[in-house]
């Protein structure tokens, strides 16, 4: 782990301990999406309505008490709840619409069933929806979002004083231009003000009355400056906006090229500087490129259960990834990428590996768009707003497994991490030293395609050992398996291949009697997870 201290352009470096990766997950630069919602493949990507389409959508909502994914549709203003990950498919309806009466509406309006243009939006820990609905100038609260029907009223709203008042300019209670949204698990609100070049902060938010004033500000010194500046204190078009497990607010800074880092925000005043700076070699650089330290643009943040920030690189078409983001000092590289081949790439495409963003349409007046949210599973959602698509991707997750039993119908083991090497265990009696045959199915419980190096115990001097490979035709692997070179083919997401485990006393043995404790194990080839199974075989002889 490190941490970093800025003072001046100059910053300081302390090693402490890195965080490891999941046993059994990595993130692959450049992974395949899983997942399309908004168009029925990953090669379509017309913009639509309905209860099946989308038109510029800007952010993702994963809601952590239920799994419900809350997408912004931005240019339909509305926001589409669609069920938990696992019941989903490529092109699935949403349940509710919210925002307007039903799927057919599309209309922008101001109250408390209407959006005008919402750019972002967040659950907190009690799942409650907060969306930040920009052309109003105000952020509304949906208390219990995922039971909520279509055209549910707001419960709540901030930065105006009811649900059809639009005062200006901005204020320490009135918004203009709120876009990203963030909530502790203190409850505190961030709000964050693209064209007041701020950060607006809102402790107990959800206690807080219809216009409540904010509780302090950032990026400006008090509630009634709106300079843009390219300073450790200040701010120009601040995007998405996202807080960690340990209250460190992170905040797209889009037109100074950066990402800046507040560590226990809920604690800061106004105009507090930033902790540190990710994008930029200092506080007053921006300078914009396309490599493993430089963006183009950010428009949104996100962080996983890893701690890793994710930031939606507009111009860039990429969103990229940064391991212990709180720990890295300032102009840190990135190590993640989704959605272009390389780090120095910036191909627009619509595939399963490829990202367009929406630019400002000067016809329409409708402003760039590109997000990136995250869930309680560790999985990245990216609001594609040029394909007018959400899609989502998983880290590569490698889970051999091996189940072992008698049959196909009684098999025991089920996607356990045995780092220990305890396994499974299937205890058999022989009689009079007849051979044991042991079923023994390595299956690919992961997501991408796997190649396990399996072995088994070797030598045993009171029974004879042996292993047969029969998927695709019996063949005897006794040698490889026991010296521990035999390696799988590549095995795809749901696959498996079917080994049998021969286990026969031998010599006096077959008259006496003995036990084994007969072993084969399976190791990705990728990140080494291990599982094992076990035969217990005792010989009888009457």
């Amino acid at each position: 782990m490190k941490f970093a201290c800025f003072f001046g352009n100059v910053f300081v470096t302390v090693v402490l301990l890195a965080s490891p990766l999941r046993a059994g997950e990595a993130w692959r630069l450049n992974p395949e999406a899983r997942l399309v919602l908004g168009q029925a493949d990953f090669t379509a990507n017309g913009e639509g309505a309905g209860n099946t389409g989308m038109r510029r959508p800007s952010d993702v909502a994963v809601d952590p008490t239920t799994g419900k994914v809350f997408v912004v549709d931005y240019a339909n203003h509305r926001v589409l709840r669609y069920a938990a990950f696992a019941s989903l498919q490529n092109g699935s309806a949403p349940e509710i619409v919210l925002g307007q009466p039903g799927f057919g509406a599309t209309s922008p309006g101001r109250s408390a069933t209407k959006f005008s243009n919402p750019r972002q939006a967040t659950v907190d820990h009690e799942g409650r929806l907060w969306v930040a609905d920009t052309f109003n100038g105000r952020v509304l609260r949906f208390d219990a979002a995922s039971e909520k029907e279509s055209g549910a009223p707001a419960d709540g709203v901030l930065g105006q004083i009811d649900f059809v008042t639009e005062a200006s300019p901005s204020s320490r209670s009135v918004m203009t231009s709120p876009f990203g949204v963030a909530v502790d698990a203190a409850g505190t609100l961030y709000v964050s003000e693209a064209l007041a070049h701020r950060v607006l902060a809102f402790h107990d938010a959800a206690t807080l009355a219809n216009g409540a004033n904010a509780s302090f500000v950032l990026g400006q010194p008090n509630f009634t400056d709106l300079t843009d500046r390219t300073t450790r204190d200040g701010m120009e078009g601040p995007r998405g906006i996202a807080v960690d497990a340990d209250g460190n607010l992170y905040v797209a800074d889009a037109f100074n090229h950066r990402v800046l880092r507040f560590d226990d925000a809920g604690t800061l005043s106004n105009g507090a500087n930033a902790s540190s700076v990710l994008g930029q070699e200092n506080f007053t650089a921006s300078t914009f490129g396309v490599s493993t330290q430089r963006f183009s643009r950010p428009f949104d943040v996100a962080i996983d259960r890893e701690g890793r920030l994710w930031v939606a690189d507009l111009l860039n078409s990429r969103v990229v990834g940064f391991t212990g983001a709180v720990d890295l000092p300032g102009f840190s590289p990135a190590d993640q990428l989704i959605g272009q081949e390389s780090f120095t790439e910036k191909v627009v495409g619509a595939s399963e590996r490829r990202l367009a963003y929406a630019d400002f349409d000067p016809v329409t007046s409708l402003d760039s768009s590109f997000g990136v949210g995250t869930g309680i599973d560790g999985r990245v959602w990216v609001a594609d707003s040029g394909n007018h698509r959400v899609v989502a991707f998983d880290a590569d997750r490698h889970f051999p497994d091996l189940r072992i039993g008698k049959n196909a119908s009684a098999t025991r083991g089920n996607n356990l991490y045995n780092a220990s090497g305890s396994g499974q265990i299937q205890t058999e009696t022989s009689v009079n030293g007849k051979k044991i045959r042991t079923f023994v199915r390595l299956e690919n419980d992961g997501n991408v395609a796997e190649t396990c190096a399996v072995k088994a115990l070797g030598r045993h001097a009171r029974f004879d050992l042996s292993v047969f490979l029969t998927t695709g035709g019996r063949r005897n692997v006794t040698g490889a398996v026991k010296s521990g070179v035999h390696q799988t083919d590549s095995i795809a997401p749901g696959s498996f291949r079917l080994y049998h485990h021969e286990i026969r006393a031998k010599g006096k043995e077959k008259s006496s009697r003995a036990t084994v404790r007969a072993w084969i194990q399976a190791s990705s080839t990728v990140d080494g997870q291990i599982d094992r199974v076990i035969s217990l075989v005792k010989n009888r002889p009457k």
